[in-house]
Formats: structure tokens, sequence, C-alpha cells
């Protein structure tokens, strides 16, 4: 609640300046200012030898004397009816616009404390977004409640805007076949990439299953792997959610450095990436960390201050190969149907770093100068797994593959971080979860898992 200084003009027997709402400071500012006022006429009458202009400047000297010494001063004279300035402090109440990620969906607006507002009928989409791709549908509270403003406003209110549910245009006619059904794996599969013809194919807590290319299209038997090693991350909680080959190779190393994106909500290494450097010699895989790197922790409010939107967590830290750009996919909340119920509530949000050189350092936190770009879609489906980027365009799943569960199915989106749209998508018709996805060849293979024959499968890329 606010209040706002007005001057009211009235008929009375006096003439009376009195003040309200001002405070000792207020009075003792204003005793100030008419001293000082007294000094100029007194220099003025110095300077131009005018003693005509001492009466401007006495004047105001006396009235802000007399107005300092309280809200109940007053001058009082003789004559009747003249004018009455009486200083009237008017309560006002705050109406604050915003988006469901805390940002500004239109100006503040002040209004007279009693008085009913009227909400625009339009609102502005979260920054870095497409404006012309999100559809303004009202505005509610923060729990999704449409806002009776016919009743007079006493209080301060905030109202978020909410947009129409983002249809998005489907594949229909595509090819999806059983490309490999792994075998001898140990664990929950998760992140998986491909490099040189081999493909590898991490579980939960940090195993790394190393597949011939080769060997997949055959039939559905099971494919047992060439090799296997730790992660120098591995621990309980790496969660191996995305698995990413970069561009650069250290000294010594036979593969390209490997991006190990975590992915555990609630872990203390929630917001980290770790770089693994792969060797192998005679057959035998070796894995040393070579970087980490850590979202500053922090990040909510230092990211909010320079202008972008917070994360809920790095599920997926992804490489764009082609442009050498590093992305962190994630949402502005959590996305399991227990935390985001229903779309308006949340927003998928791509946010663009360099990608750090092993030069820069074993220990890099990004903060939020290092932000180069962010990308904000709409919600439209929940429980993200892990994607792949190529071109400034991100292939991501979604779900757990579970056909009866509506609420978490599995699907593939694809963002384009250029336009800002989410391009197409497909809706899978399998009953195994979606966990990772790399791209060759012009199809995409999505790793899944399932107990006890999970399985990469083999699309074709969509048709735009």
């Amino acid at each position: 609640m606010t209040q706002e200084l007005t001057l009211h003009f009235c008929k009375s027997e006096a003439w009376n300046i009195s003040g309200s709402g001002a405070s000792t400071s207020d009075y003792t500012f204003v005793f100030i200012l008419g001293l000082v006022a007294i000094l100029l006429a007194a220099f003025l009458i110095y300077k131009r030898k005018n003693k005509a202009l001492l009466c401007i400047p006495l004047l105001l000297s006396v009235i802000c004397i007399g107005f300092a010494y309280g809200a109940n001063t007053c001058l009082s004279l003789i004559d009747k009816d003249v004018l009455k300035f009486n200083f009237i402090a008017k309560e006002k109440v705050k109406v604050t616009l915003l988006n469901v990620d805390e940002s500004k969906a239109g100006e503040p607006v002040y209004i007279n404390k009693g008085e009913t507002y009227e909400l625009p009928n339009s609102a502005t989409p979260p920054p870095r977004t497409a404006p012309d791709y999100w559809d303004f549908d009202g505005w509610h509270d923060k729990n999704g409640n449409a806002i009776d403003m016919s009743i007079p406003l006493t209080e301060d209110i905030t109202v978020y805007a909410h947009y129409k549910d983002k249809v998005v245009p489907l594949q229909e006619n595509y090819s999806i076949s059983n490309f490999m059904t792994k075998g001898k794996r140990g664990g929950p599969q998760q992140g998986c990439d491909i490099y040189n013809g081999l493909i590898f194919s991490g579980e939960d807590g940090g195993h790394v299953n190393v597949y011939k290319f080769s060997d997949g299209d055959k039939g559905d038997d099971p494919v047992d792997p060439i090799g296997g090693f730790e992660l120098a991350s591995s621990e309980k909680d790496n969660h191996v959610n995305n698995i990413e080959f970069g561009l650069e190779t250290k000294p010594g190393a036979s593969y390209p450095l490997m991006y190990i994106s975590n992915g555990k909500v609630g872990s203390k290494i929630e917001f980290v990436c770790y770089v693994e450097s792969i060797s192998e010699k005679d057959g035998a895989f070796k894995s040393e960390l070579a970087q980490t790197i850590w979202i500053e922790e922090n990040h909510r409010d230092t990211w909010r201050a320079k202008g972008y939107i917070p994360i809920f967590g790095a599920p997926s830290w992804m490489i764009d190969r082609t442009r050498g750009d590093l992305w962190i996919f994630s949402a502005y909340q959590r996305t399991t149907p227990q935390i985001t119920t229903a779309n308006w509530q949340n927003e998928y949000i791509a946010t663009k770093f360099r990608l750090p050189k092993l030069s820069d350092g074993e220990n890099i936190t990004l903060t939020a100068d290092d932000i180069l770009d962010q990308a904000i879609f709409p919600y439209e489906t929940c429980f993200t797994q892990a994607g792949y980027m190529i071109d400034g365009k991100i292939y991501y799943c979604f779900g757990v593959g579970n056909t009866n569960d509506l609420t978490r199915p599995p699907r593939i989106r694809i963002y384009d971080t250029n336009t800002k749209r989410i391009t197409t998508g497909y809706n899978l018709d399998i009953n195994m979860e979606p966990e990772d996805i790399f791209i060759k060849d012009g199809f995409i293979y999505l790793n899944t898992n399932a107990d006890p024959d999970p399985r990469i499968f083999k699309i074709s890329m969509p048709k735009e």
C-alpha cells in the first residue's frame, strides 16, 4: 500500500497550511529549505538592489518554516473566504502483472484504495520468446483461479498471465524400429552418445557400456557390449542422465571429451556437469576427470537480476557441435505431474553458454555474466529426460514409456532456439522409458530403459 500526496483547494474562514503523513525529518528538511530561501532573498537584494524581489522567496520561507512545525501547524489570517491549502495523503493499492516465472507481464498499476480496476486484455510474454507464439488466455491468481476485479480493491494484488496450451504439429507417418536390444547391462539405462562407430551407453551410478553401432539392425536378439568402464565421477548420486561428446580431445586420450549430466534433483551435484577424458588400449577403456562445470550456487537471484529466467535444475547439458556452444535444457520448476499440475504453471528454458576449454581450468563456475542467450518455450508435455543438439535445434525426449500412464507419455519434441518455437514432435507408441537421443546418418536414435531388455529405437527424421 502506498500514499499519494495531493493538494486540495476549498473555501474556508482562514488560510490554513497543514501537513498529513509527514515525519519529523520531513519538517526539518522543509525548515532548512526555508532558511535557504531567506539566504537567496538576501543574495538577490545584494546583487540586484531590488527590494521587490524579496517578496517571493520571503513568502516561500514563511510558508516552509510554518509547515515545518508539524501537521497541525497553521497560519491564520484575518480575511475570510480565502483559499485553504490542505495536503491530503490518499492510500493507493498496487496491481502487479506477472508471468508464471515472475517476469513482468505488464507495467504495475496504482489505483485509489476502494476503487475497481479493469485488467488489460493482453499481456507481455516471458522475455526471450517469440511473442506472437504465445496466445494470451486471461489473468489468474497464483493458484490458477480467475480474478474478480469487480470487487473494490483494498490491498495490493498480484495477477498472473495465462497462455493457451500450445498445439504442436506432430509427425504422423514416421518410421520406428528396434535398432538394438542391449545385453549384459548392469543397471538402469540413462545417457547415450556415439563416436567413431561406438555407442557409449551410461547407467545410473556411473557405469558405461560400449557397443558397436554395426551390431545394430540385426533383429531382436540381445547385443553384448565390447567393453565397459566406470566414469571417474561415478557415485550413487551420479544419474548419468545425459552423455555428450564435445569438440576438444585431451592430449593422449582416445576420444573427445565426454560431458556427463547428473540430472538428479535435490542432489548436491544437481547443477554439475562432469567432463571426462576417455582412453582405450587393447580394448580396455579408462576414464579420468578432466574438468568440472558448475552453475553458481545462488543462480536464481543472479540470473533474475540480469533479466534471465532461473531453472529448477540441470537435467541435460548439451553440446551443439555444429556451432561450438554449451546449452542447458531445463524448466522453471520440476516437470513431474505432482509439481506441475497444469501446463500454464511452467515453461521450458534453454540457456546458452560458451563451451569452456580445458585451458580455462579444472573447475569452472558459470555465472549470469556467462550467459550468451536464453530461449523460453511453452510447456505442453512433462517429465524431462535428456536430448541432443545440432545447429541450434534441440531434440528432446520426455515421459516414462508406460502407455497406461497418461500423465507421463513417451514423446520427442524439437525446439528451435533460433525462432524460439517448437517445430514438431513425436507422440511415441512404445512401452519403454525414453532416456536420451543421438542422431546419425539422418536418423534419430532413442535410448530407452526397460526390464529386462532395454532397447535403442531408430526413428526417421521429421518432415518439416
